[in-house]
């Protein structure tokens, strides 16, 4: 027994996503409700945010963060949040981030 790749089910296409992310974290965080990225850059060091996302290369969580290097600005932490709400295959194909120490995809 083993466990299938996403693709694999879905006739080998990642295909349209079911439903897309791009409003929410595109049109309202970086448009509509804009993050205030300087604040959110001074809360860091009290209180930092993490984003755990699965990665497909290691086959376990990635940890994310601003102190780690893996987001710099509004639209990197929008990749990464991506990553962390994605099921391949359901929602789009898989996120592709490789800045910072902790790499969730490698390829």
């Amino acid at each position: 027994l083993r466990a299938l790749d996403a693709r694999e089910w879905r006739g080998g296409e990642w295909g349209e996503p079911v439903f897309g992310l791009d409003y929410l974290l595109g049109d309202v965080m970086q448009g509509k409700k804009a993050l205030n990225w300087d604040a959110f850059e001074a809360a860091q060091d009290e209180t930092p945010l993490k984003v755990v996302a699965s990665g497909l290369k290691r086959e376990g969580s990635v940890v994310l963060s601003y102190k780690d290097g893996n987001f710099a600005d509004v639209g990197e932490l929008a990749e990464a949040m991506k990553a962390s709400m994605l099921l391949p295959g359901v929602a789009g194909p898989p996120v592709r981030i490789s800045k910072g120490s902790n790499i969730l995809y490698e390829g």
